[in-house]
């Protein structure tokens, strides 16, 4: 009792710095995590390449260690498809009831796996904005329909295809014919569950979540990596460690982590059935426009509506 009482006090004192970063599926989860990785690496004054810092992730169980501290100034960092820390606890609006009848489809991960890791025990607290003010977190989406292009690429070789599934009327599981099937069956509803919980909570905690468009992430990674960093409390302010975002944006680049995959004879997140696959999908936008017209985006932005999003905030050229 009396440690609990004295690390809660602690806690409020001096409260731990954590990150985040939440992302869409197929929205850039491995290319944050091996960007922040390569940095962290870098700061320590590391030397590796594109391989090396793979390998190295995979035996570091995919974390950042307490090193992190003493290179980018957080207690914790966590890169996962998730939902905003603190929406379940704090958001009672008028929509709360629509949003709980909103289903993530499969098993749930692809949308909300790292709750599993924030949601535990104390932790709650420590990534919660409303309980610490330190707690930061970015959340990176890509509009729903690329996603759903890219989804159903990556669907072809996947390892467990049987986990991602939609359910009809009866409760039974089947697959996604078409991309247009799963928007309208599952995918859209996901996206909006997932989307709307750092929407509301940006309401509530404007200077502690950051949402940021995977578009824009592609096309000026430097740019947006700095605002991410500076979000984070890491300023990159010498030359020096200008020099060391850049070197990892290099180690992290599409074509280096490719030929790292090739390598060691794995997709990044060694969930390709087919060897030699990769995990890396390219990231253009506007494929979308071969299977989808202006009907679809109409119907997808009154579905949208209903929770007070619009495609207008998502790029979709």
């Amino acid at each position: 009792m009396i440690e609990r009482l004295y690390s809660e006090i602690i806690f409020k004192m001096k409260p731990p710095k954590v990150g985040v970063v939440a992302t869409l599926t197929r929205s850039g989860t491995w290319y944050c995590r091996c960007f922040f990785f390569a940095l962290h690496k870098l700061l320590k004054g590391d030397v590796f390449d594109s391989t090396e810092l793979v390998r190295e992730f995979y035996a570091e169980n995919r974390e950042f260690g307490k090193e992190i501290k003493n290179t980018l100034g957080l207690d914790k960092l966590i890169i996962a498809h998730a939902t905003c820390p603190g929406f379940k606890e704090h958001y009672n609006g008028d929509l709360r009831t629509a949003w709980e009848k909103l289903e993530f489809y499969g098993e749930g991960h692809v949308h909300d796996n790292g709750d599993l890791i924030m949601q535990k025990g104390r932790r709650k607290k420590v990534f919660d904005p409303c309980y610490n003010r330190n707690s930061k977190i970015v959340y990176i989406y890509r509009n729903p329909l690329d996603s759903a292009m890219s989804f159903m690429k990556s669907l072809e070789n996947y390892k467990n295809p049987q986990i991602m599934y939609k359910k009809d009327a009866a409760g039974s599981k089947l697959p996604f014919e078409s991309e247009k099937d799963y928007v309208y069956s599952a995918g859209l509803d996901a996206f909006i569950k997932q989307f709307f919980t750092f929407k509301a909570m940006r309401e509530m905690f404007p200077g502690n979540i950051l949402m940021i468009r995977y578009e824009d992430l592609l096309r000026e990674p430097e740019k947006i990596f700095t605002v991410m960093l500076r979000h984070f409390g890491f300023a990159s302010r010498s030359d020096r460690e200008r020099d060391l975002v850049r070197q990892a944006l290099e180690l992290s680049s599409q074509s280096n982590l490719k030929a790292a995959e090739h390598n060691l004879g794995t997709s990044l997140a060694n969930d390709r059935a087919r060897p030699g696959d990769t995990q890396i999908r390219g990231g253009a936008v506007g494929k979308w426009k071969a299977v989808f017209n202006q009907t679809d985006l109409e119907r997808v932005e009154k579905r949208m509506n209903d929770f007070n999003l619009s495609l207008k905030d998502c790029a979709l050229e």
